[in-house]
């Protein structure tokens, strides 16, 4: 990302990431990598960043992603209005779009560009210009 964050905005990025992690059902260990935390990130950190109590940080990879999974997310609110927990069923089945692996599988494999795959599937505005 091209913008600096403040730290109060930060805070409130990983709310609300963890908060779409926590939605989807994935496994803490499953949160640190699709969030691109450093490797010796224990699961336990997540409630710092759930509860509020520790930013996200100010690493332009970990930013993105936080940024493509709460978009995924409010996709899938968008797209299943009166089933927030439909994303979960999506995320973790294969479709027309995703043949040869569930979206879930196609984020945990590629990373940025798998999550931005899927954003770009659920939300055809993103690589407008």
């Amino acid at each position: 990302m091209s913008t600096q964050h403040t730290e109060q905005e930060r805070l409130r990025l990983a709310q609300r990431t963890i908060d779409a992690l926590e939605d989807w059902r994935i496994a803490p260990e499953l949160q640190i990598e699709l969030m691109g935390l450093p490797e010796n990130t224990r699961p336990r950190a997540l409630k710092r960043y759930r509860d509020g109590m520790q930013a996200l940080p100010d690493d332009p990879d970990v930013l993105e992603r936080a940024r493509h999974i709460i978009g995924i997310n409010e996709s899938l609110v968008r797209i299943h209005p009166m089933n927030h927990r439909a994303g979960f069923l999506w995320l973790n089945n294969r479709s027309k779009y995703f043949p040869e692996e569930p979206p879930l599988e196609v984020m945990c494999k590629e990373g940025l560009t798998g999550l931005h795959r899927v954003w770009a599937n659920l939300d055809c505005t993103i690589d407008w210009d």
